[in-house]
């Protein structure tokens, strides 16, 4: 059951690595639209693998995540991408820079404006 203020609601989410051998059992929160909302927990407590749950980058082994409304498995890679962007501590590169993460965050963005100045179509943003 998904509330119209939130648009992140996680209920009972479950996920093994192993069959039998819960990583995460029974997770529950809502984060509200237009509020802040932030994870911590010590090393290794599950906060990554929560966040890749939610994204649809792990398969859960149980519960439901609800993204604007909607189950989040229903959205499509495209939507999801509007909705949520995911910066991995680490990324990993074909070839390592220092400018890997700064690479990284900028294609989150790229459903909603192409990366490729080329493709972009209208003035250009200095122009607007």
């Amino acid at each position: 059951m998904s509330d119209a203020s939130h648009i992140l609601q996680v209920d009972g989410l479950t996920f093994e690595y192993r069959p039998g051998e819960p990583v995460l059992s029974g997770v529950e929160f809502q984060a509200a639209t237009g509020r802040l909302c932030c994870l911590l927990g010590p090393n290794g407590s599950g906060k990554t693998t929560l966040l890749r749950c939610m994204l649809g980058l792990l398969p859960t082994a149980g519960g439901n995540v609800m993204l604007d409304g909607k189950p989040a498995k229903k959205h499509s890679r495209r939507e999801l991408a509007r909705l949520m962007a995911y910066v991995p501590q680490f990324p990993q590169s074909p070839s390592p820079s220092p400018s890997a993460s700064s690479s990284c965050s900028g294609a989150s963005r790229t459903p909603v404006c192409s990366a490729w100045p080329a493709t972009r179509t209208g003035p250009s943003p200095a122009k607007r």
